[in-house]
């Protein structure tokens, strides 16, 4: 077999597959992907793990964090950035997130998160009814 390759297609070629390429990088945002595509490596080499950033989080936030580290191995990393971190950053968050989150619910054919989020609410709960009821100290 001869393969010989035309040299004036080449450059129509290289055009063709380029702007595409260069169009989805300047309309979409790229962190996004670089994020999903991170969130899927990692997962795929067994690294189970969510980011999160930001203080205002919930009560039950530490209990959430424990059942799900617990029962399925899954880390949650906080950035220590506060509240306000940069566009970039967050659009990475936001694609690792989302990947890392539907390839564990495959995994367990079920919204572990849902589900360690209802228990973690009903430990704090379960606490609170508790200290109520207890006589206070005087």
């Amino acid at each position: 077999m001869n393969f010989s390759f035309d040299s004036a297609k080449m450059p129509k070629i290289a055009l063709l597959l380029t702007i595409p390429i260069v169009l989805l990088m300047w309309i979409l945002p790229t962190e996004y992907f670089q994020g999903a595509a991170m969130g899927w490596i990692e997962n795929t080499l067994g690294r189970q793990e969510i980011k999160e950033w930001g203080y205002n989080q919930p009560a039950w936030h530490n209990d959430y964090k424990s059942i799900l580290l617990d029962k399925y191995k899954v880390y949650i990393f906080h950035s220590g950035e506060g509240s306000f971190i940069s566009l970039k950053k967050s659009r990475y968050y936001e694609g690792y997130n989302l990947t890392m989150k539907k390839m564990l619910i495959k995994k367990y054919g079920k919204d572990i998160f849902l589900e360690c989020e209802k228990e973690a609410a009903e430990r704090v709960d379960q606490r609170n009814k508790i200290l109520k009821s207890s006589p206070s100290p005087e």
